[in-house]
């Protein structure tokens, strides 16, 4: 029987300031285990390779800066600009757009790029599933152009309940298809072995000026680590903060090892404070305490869906100019972690929905 195979598009590998964000990755890996799993061939579409995945075959993608760039590769000149996109979509079963913020205003060159996905599914007849978005902030114009699309979409997953569902709607996608579920990280591979927790760890923003004493938000004696999430070649976030780092030389990193090494500093961890998403859906899907703090909307909606995805409280969400209070609750989010996080249901409605995603997928391949 000839193999099926998937158009999987996410932002993985090196951006164009040489930086490698680790929760991307992990978004991507954990869709591409999927299909590989299954014995699909996998396509992917990305800034970058990944070089542990040598089976899969990886096409760069577009940077579309704005609307006028992106109405011209729609058009018949434009196909001959990217014939090898083209032949990839026109040659697969199915396009999945992996997960993150990519369907917003915020980095408009990802906006343009899903959307340019979306039409050329749209010319060749491709179902697509989209998992794992926040979606917003859009304006009226981009909210129109999303909703040219809507007829091949078979799958949008969401991570929040209200202003991601509600643009969504708001551009013309039907309730039949729009999913709220949890980050595709979450399916990420790995094992239930929590090391010794020893680490009241942080992982911020580098640029969250009112955290830059965030070892001295709190005035116990723990011992404290930073948690990197964006890496170069020479450095990590977080480095001017002067907390302990495990022993390891980043900068001797592979790319593939950087998500399996987070992920091990993780469970290393009692409470994890964090201005970084991904940073709470590690430690979440880990059973680990976590404090979340926004720095605005779009990172609170992010933060919202998760704590209602996990059925936790709002306890653990402050705005970062209100990172003073954290000592004041800790004990509380101890309290209520050992008392309410129950990672076996959380689990459970794990499995349930990404198998309503696969068999969706089967449907619409056989």
């Amino acid at each position: 029987m000839k193999k099926k195979t998937v158009f999987l598009v996410g932002d993985i590998g090196s951006d164009s300031r040489g930086y490698f964000h680790v929760g991307d990755e992990a978004m991507w890996v954990a869709n591409a285990d999927r299909y590989l799993s299954k014995n699909w061939n996998v396509i992917a579409s990305s800034r970058d390779s990944n070089d542990v995945y040598k089976e899969v075959q990886f096409i760069s993608d577009v940077l579309i800066k704005d609307g006028k760039r992106y109405n011209k590769l729609i058009t018949q000149e434009g196909i001959s600009d990217n014939t090898d996109i083209h032949s990839a979509i026109h040659g697969s079963n199915i396009v999945h757009i992996s997960g993150g913020g990519n369907i917003n205003n915020l980095w408009i060159g990802h906006f343009y790029y899903r959307c340019y996905i979306l039409h050329l599914a749209h010319l060749y007849r491709k179902p697509v599933v989209i998992t794992s978005q926040t979606v917003g902030p859009l304006n009226n114009a981009q909210l129109k152009l999303l909703g040219k699309y809507t007829r091949n979409v078979i799958h949008f997953g969401l991570r929040d309940i209200c202003k991601s569902v509600n643009l969504v709607e708001q551009a013309g996608f039907s309730k039949s298809i729009v999913f709220v579920g949890p980050d595709d990280a979450v399916n990420i591979a790995h094992d239930q072995n929590i090391l010794n927790k020893k680490y009241v760890s942080v992982s911020v923003h580098d640029n969250e000026s009112k955290l830059a004493s965030i070892h001295n938000i709190y005035d116990r004696n723990d011992e404290k680590c930073i948690i990197p999430h964006v890496f170069d070649d020479s450095s990590y976030e977080g480095e001017k903060f002067g907390i302990n780092i495990c022993d390891m030389v980043l900068s001797q990193m592979t790319k593939d090892a950087k998500v399996d090494y987070i992920l091990n500093m993780t469970k290393q961890s009692k409470l994890v404070i964090t201005t970084r998403y991904h940073a709470a859906v590690f430690a979440l899907m880990l059973g680990i305490p976590t404090i979340m703090l926004y720095k605005d909307d779009y990172y609170k909606t992010k933060f919202q869906g998760l704590i209602d995805y996990f059925e936790l409280d709002g306890k653990k969400l402050l705005h970062s100019s209100e990172a003073g209070l954290v000592d004041t609750f800790i004990n509380d989010v101890y309290n209520e972690f050992s008392k309410k996080l129950d990672l076996e249901k959380i689990q459970k409605k794990t499995h349930i929905y990404r198998k309503r995603i696969y068999e969706t997928i089967e449907r619409y391949t056989t």
